[in-house]
């Protein structure tokens, strides 16, 4: 809305070449005072590029998968600190919603419309669509889980379970990254560290359940600090809490 741009970088051995490879993207910060998640994917973007060659864990992963890592997709809350956009929106309920905005999914039906969308929504529809991802994560701060979809289900009620038709895999999935994540795996309120969305509160027009439902992508809300902002000290710990996470739920792709 304020003219910034929405920065992405794709890792892969052959950037610009369409290959035979699963594609997989980490976001963060939709929410502009949620900010750790853009420190956490620098650092994430740091290790693979430094990991080339050396490591031959990464190396096969860039070589075999094409990665794509977008650190700050609400630049205008970032800027302003705050949790909207610029039009004092907020972009994690603002993506178009099941069943009222379409029925079918990108294989079933024309592309959706993304006109009259927040700007930042219709630019991630449009690189979602095109790149058909196979995983994603996007990562918030306020809590401590992985949030799996779905986040609504228009007829059950918010507290209750609302699973996809991949539960199993959903929770398998979700306990990959939250298991690494020391505090987040000993948490005492949601075992394990993960909850199904509408478990925990339902949410209209959310970025995951869109991302599942119409482009077949699996998207997961990681929340990784109960502190929205945290200090500049605690940032190493937050890298080294989530860092073992991150690399394994990215392996999980080739699965």
């Amino acid at each position: 809305t304020q003219g910034r741009e929405l920065w992405v970088l794709q890792i892969t051995d052959n950037p610009g070449v369409e290959e035979d490879e699963p594609e997989f993207a980490y976001l963060s910060t939709i929410h502009g005072d949620e900010t750790i998640g853009t420190v956490l994917c620098l650092n994430f973007i740091e290790t693979l590029l430094t990991g080339y060659g050396s490591d031959a864990g990464i190396t096969s992963l860039i070589d075999e998968t094409d990665i794509w890592i977008l650190p700050l997709l609400n630049p205008d809350g970032y800027e302003m600190g705050i949790r909207w956009n610029a039009n004092n929106a907020d972009l994690n309920r603002s993506f178009p919603e099941w069943p009222i905005h379409f029925s079918g999914t990108l294989a079933t039906e024309p592309m959706i419309k993304t006109v009259g969308l927040q700007p930042e929504v219709a630019r991630v529809i449009d690189w979602s669509v095109d790149h058909r991802f196979v995983l994603m994560a996007n990562y918030h701060s306020g809590a401590l889980l992985v949030n799996y979809p779905y986040d609504e289900v228009p007829e059950i009620a918010s507290g209750q379970e609302a699973p996809t038709p991949d539960d199993d895999l959903m929770r398998s999935l979700a306990t990959t990254y939250a298991s690494l994540n020391p505090p987040m795996a000993a948490s005492r309120i949601y075992p394990g560290g993960i909850v199904n969305g509408s478990r925990w509160f339902r949410i209209s027009g959310g970025m995951q359940d869109w991302h599942y439902r119409y482009a077949g992508a699996i998207d997961f809300t990681l929340e990784v600090s109960t502190i929205k902002n945290p200090s500049t000290g605690s940032l190493a710990g937050l890298w080294e809490n989530n860092r073992n996470g991150m690399r394994a739920y990215l392996d999980r792709v080739h699965r």
